[in-house]
């Protein structure tokens, strides 16, 4: 699964006993640096995201799930998947904004 996977397992058997879906969701979300969100699509109950976390110096990408409503996701039958994690790498880009104003 690329180094992404491997950092988290390391941080896993130092610091945490077990290496399930929701503890490793739990050190996604409450022990990495979080730093970039992106709404990848809308469903009937829930928005995705693509999030991009760092753990110890290494960028972690997966996919996540923020409901509409009151319930969680795990309500509306979405869970974390493991299979989301991956290797990000950082882009730089320079971009020129355009503006307008009355002469």
């Amino acid at each position: 699964m690329g180094k992404a996977y491997d950092k988290l397992k390391e941080y896993h058997g130092k610091n945490i006993y077990k290496f399930e879906p929701a503890e490793i969701h739990e050190t996604l979300r409450e022990c990495c640096k979080h730093l970039h969100s992106e709404k990848v699509t809308s469903l009937r109950w829930v928005d995705v995201y693509f999030n991009v976390v760092e753990l110890d110096g290494v960028l972690i990408g997966y996919q996540d799930y923020q409901t509409t409503g009151d319930n969680s996701p795990s309500d509306c039958g979405y869970e974390f998947d493991p299979d989301s994690i991956c290797d990000v790498e950082k882009i730089e880009e320079t971009k020129v904004v355009v503006t307008y104003k009355k002469i």
